[in-house]
């Protein structure tokens, strides 16, 4: 994991949205090891979202509707 980290670069731009729903695109389209497996995602950034969806509440609606959250309780 190491190396990859090393490999990211700042370029003034954070789509704070786009970065959450790739992350859990990949959680969800490996297939489990076994029926308990927990999966997580690790999600850096500087917080300040410029790109892509800004406003909060959208983003959590967006979230909402790719059914990734069940409320807004975040």
């Amino acid at each position: 994991m190491k190396k990859e980290l090393k490999k990211l670069t700042a370029d003034n731009s954070t789509d704070l949205c786009g970065g959450i729903l790739q992350g859990l695109i990949e959680l969800w389209t490996i297939p489990p090891v076994d029926l308990d497996e927990r999966r997580s995602m690790v999600l850096l950034t500087d917080g300040e979202t410029n790109m892509g969806l800004i406003d909060t509440s959208l983003i959590l609606q967006r979230l909402q509707e790719q059914k990734y959250i069940k409320n807004t309780d975040i």
